[in-house]
């Protein structure tokens, strides 16, 4: 740099703004906890934007699952007698999942939607969600996005696919989950029992990737949803 534009960046480094940040990084460094509150806030900048990341990709995949989804059912629904293809439902709706498959006004399916980006990470429901799963134990779906092969400069910024479908290929499908966790509905129901010992706060449920080594695809959970139907519309018509 040339002795002007040295002096030019330090004239505005002493203004305005800037002047600010250099006061309030002045101030930070005579805190003897400077290297790591530096270190923790950029953490935590990584994590907020990773989520916001999360948020919007998850958002775009779910209106591309719910598409697909209402696309294979309208299929395999279609040609079966008796089975009217125009009442079958499938929306973004959170409370405990992220999409409902409904039929005739009636709702068949729950399905929760996660990603996995480092072989550390286990796959963690919400309070919420896990009082769901357990609720719709036959009628429940977790499925994780396993990105544990990205690139790792990928996964530190949760840099996802482009193309939808190389997501898709990459999840896995557990339709027992709510018998898996089945046995914490002692600390759902005590939670709400104010007047004996009980479990309170944002618990998470946590599911290992070992568990998903016996997990489903997507093809076969869209098959048992379209059985479901099959079953919803017989008892219908008896």
């Amino acid at each position: 740099l040339s002795p002007d534009d040295v002096s030019s960046k330090l004239i505005r480094l002493a203004s305005g703004k800037a002047k600010e940040h250099l006061d309030k990084i002045g101030e930070l460094s005579e805190n003897p906890d400077f290297e790591k509150i530096l270190e923790l806030g950029k953490q935590a900048l990584i994590k907020e934007r990773n989520n916001d990341v999360d948020f919007d990709y998850k958002k775009r995949l779910g209106n591309h699952v719910e598409s697909l989804l209402r696309k294979e059912l309208e299929d395999k629904l279609s040609d079966i007698d008796k089975i009217e293809v125009k009442t079958l439902n499938v929306k973004d709706q959170q409370g405990g999942q992220d999409i409902i498959v409904s039929y005739d006004n009636k709702a068949i399916y729950y399905i929760e939607v996660k990603s996995r980006w480092t072989t550390a990470d286990s796959v963690e429901m919400s309070k919420l969600q896990l009082n769901q799963s357990i609720k719709q134990k036959d009628n429940y779906a977790l499925c994780a996005i396993d990105m544990t092969d990205y690139p790792r400069e990928n996964a530190l910024e949760h840099k996802y696919p482009d193309n939808i479908e190389e997501t898709l290929s990459k999840m896995k499908v557990l339709t027992n989950i709510g018998y898996l966790n089945e046995k914490f509905i002692s600390i759902v129901d005590g939670e709400y029992n104010t007047e004996s010992v009980h479990i309170g706060g944002d618990y998470k449920d946590v599911i290992p990737q070992k568990v998903f080594n016996k997990s489903t695809t997507l093809n076969e959970l869209i098959n048992l949803i379209a059985e479901k139907i099959q079953e919803e519309n017989n008892e219908t018509i008896k």
